[in-house]
């Protein structure tokens, strides 16, 4: 009796150790083939320079679906997506009735014709919460921003979908970034970054990445933003997405151009020009030559900027990066104080940039112009853009800092001996700086209040402004500022001795 219990006891766990190695060896095999079609789908996307676009839930449950199914068909099929090609999975899967899954497939290549689809799937499914999720990321990779919004707002994160939560909370960072809210975008994308990983949706966790680094590096945040961007970039590495890699790059090389780190901001920015004409991307191999042509910018190099905005011009063609091509132009004419040329490029930059719904961008290109204007003399006109540039801010919360825009009016009312309103633009300025933590833009005001205050012959109020202004420049390193603030203390305090 006693053998018989140890029999039992060996069969067990004989059939315990069965049970795992067949479920071991399964996921194995899932995840091989997924490693697989993730590289194979990423790379057809880039032969056919399709919108880059990806969902990692919909493609693992298809290939689990294949394998599961045995039959001949479902093992051709599977072979063919692990060559990129995604017709005979679609004709499988919509044969059976998984039209979703058909849509979603076929969007991968072609995300247009998938995005209609999908649109009329949701139609007779409403209460879907993966078509929203999908559809979100599909009209963002077609440039479709408003419909993102309003689909966004369709995912309910009370279900129990946690794809579906971090899609929603990605999109919120990017849409609170756009907005200004740097701390809620972090928030939100830290969550994305957290439920991907959960998901093992990498592509969508390595995107998330490179978003979190761009909400650092605008926030000044500069190490973390590095590692940000690093982190994606061996994702992106590992998928086999050289497109991602080539994303990641750049956005390290504008991180470097920012620290002033140029040589190896131009390592960056070249590796992701090779792989991009490599990989024949045009349109992302412009956007490179534009940030190249803004480094260039900020060494005052501008015959070396123009050769680079040219090149890029030539590989958008018709790509709405032409508005940052425009923009980076009226820069480098400005640099040159062709003040003329300047404003005319500027407000070609913002009527791009307002076809396209780039509003932070539509701002500061609306700015440049006024800017301009200024340097020009033509103060009227100056005065009208930038009153209805916070006009339209007051409705729409953007990363402008329009600060920016109270400090050029103040300019404006000091060159037409206002100085009284000029003072209130000013002092508006200041408030709103300093809630922004832009501190060395409040010293520009302090000062800017001082000289207002020298004209109106209140010398003490001048000294005390200036004295701020130093105070402010010196503390967060504007060494040239304080300099011309120094001298002008002194020039100050000698006058009234």
């Amino acid at each position: 009796m006693i053998y018989f219990g140890y029999i039992i006891i060996f069969l067990l766990f004989l059939t315990a150790a069965g049970v795992f190695i067949f479920y071991s060896y399964r996921r194995i095999v899932y995840d091989h083939f997924q490693k697989i079609c993730t590289r194979a789908l990423l790379t057809a996307q880039n032969r056919l320079n399709s919108p880059r676009w990806f969902s990692s839930r919909f493609l693992n449950d298809i290939i689990r679906f294949l394998f599961k199914s045995r039959s001949a068909k479902a093992r051709r099929a599977l072979l063919f997506l692990c060559c990129g090609k995604t017709s005979p999975a679609e004709k499988y899967l919509a044969d059976r009735g998984r039209f979703s899954d058909a849509a979603v497939l076929g969007s991968f290549l072609f995300p247009k014709k998938g995005c209609e689809i999908l649109e009329k799937l949701l139609r007779e499914t409403p209460d879907s919460q993966k078509i929203p999720a999908e559809l979100a990321k599909l009209y963002f990779a077609l440039g479709q921003i408003p419909k993102t919004r309003l689909i966004v707002e369709r995912i309910d994160n009370t279900k129990d979908d946690p794809y579906s939560r971090g899609v929603k909370s990605y999109f919120q960072a990017y849409f609170f970034l756009q907005d200004g809210d740097m701390l809620t975008a972090s928030e939100s994308c830290s969550l994305a970054i957290t439920i991907f990983n959960r998901c093992q949706a990498v592509y969508e966790e390595a995107q998330s990445y490179l978003l979190m680094g761009t909400i650092y590096r605008v926030s000044c945040i500069e190490d973390v933003a590095q590692f940000m961007f690093e982190a994606a970039l061996k994702i992106f590495g590992k998928i086999g997405d050289v497109a991602g890699e080539a994303e990641a790059l750049g956005n390290l090389g504008m991180l470097f151009v920012l620290q002033e780190r140029f040589a190896e901001a131009e390592e960056n920015f070249q590796k992701a020009l090779e792989i991009n004409l490599q990989a024949q991307r045009p349109a992302a191999a412009g956007d490179i030559n534009n940030q190249l042509a803004l480094m260039q910018i900020l060494k005052n190099d501008f015959a070396a900027a123009e050769i680079y905005l040219d090149a890029a011009t030539a590989l958008h063609g018709e790509n709405p990066g032409n508005g940052f091509t425009q923009e980076l132009r009226a820069r480098a004419a400005y640099g040159k104080k062709d003040f003329a040329a300047t404003a005319l490029l500027a407000r070609q930059a913002a009527e791009i940039y307002k076809g396209s719904g780039n509003v932070s961008a539509y701002f500061e290109s609306l700015y440049l112009q006024a800017l301009a204007l200024f340097e020009l003399g033509q103060l009227a006109p100056a005065e009208q853009i930038l009153r209805d540039l916070l006009t339209f801010s007051r409705k729409k919360q953007t990363s402008f800092h329009i600060a920016n825009a109270y400090n050029l009016l103040g300019l404006i009312y000091l060159q037409k001996e206002d100085l009284q309103r000029a003072r209130g633009f000013f002092q508006e300025g200041i408030s709103l700086e300093q809630k922004n933590e832009r501190y060395s833009g409040a010293a520009t005001d302090y000062a800017n209040i001082g000289l207002v205050e020298r004209k109106c012959g209140h010398y003490q109020e001048a000294i005390k402004n200036l004295e701020k202004a130093l105070e402010l420049s010196a503390a967060y390193g504007e060494t040239e500022l304080s300099d011309i603030l120094q001298k002008q203390l002194a020039a100050l305090k000698l006058k009234l001795k």
